[in-house]
């Protein structure tokens, strides 16, 4: 399988069939997954290496070390971050009718897409307008 490069590292798909996906996510020392949801899929996340946070509920942090699982159910706010030194490796098992990457919403992006809205409602949207 061929690995997707991610700025906080990578993740690949191990096995896929119809309603389930298995990937492997490798999340790179200091990094973190963006906070995150999805809504027509659960996840349950097992560590395999190496120490992380899974953030929830809210900011509810939970420790994982390797062995230990969390199931994220759907519409649920969740948010994978390696404060260690070295690589987390998760199992990522996906469940649910549509088990892919279109079925995100990621709340950096929707504070990103509030601004660009209120600045347009604004009438400020030329101050977005790089001139050369």
């Amino acid at each position: 399988m061929s690995k997707t490069k991610r700025p906080w590292g990578y993740w690949e798909v191990l096995k896929e069939e119809p309603g389930r996906k298995i990937k492997l996510l490798n999340v790179k020392p200091g990094q973190s997954l963006s906070k995150q949801r999805h809504f027509k899929r659960t996840e349950l996340w097992l560590c395999i290496e190496g120490n992380g946070i899974l953030k929830m509920h809210g900011d509810t942090r939970f420790a994982l070390e390797p062995g230990e699982s969390s199931f994220i159910d759907v519409e649920e706010w969740h948010q994978l971050v390696n404060e260690s030194e070295e690589d987390l490796v998760i199992l990522e098992v996906q469940e649910g009718e549509e088990c892919s990457e279109e079925d995100i919403e990621r709340e950096d992006y929707k504070r990103i897409q509030k601004v660009l809205t209120s600045l347009n409602a604004d009438g400020d949207d030329e101050s977005m307008i790089e001139e050369d």
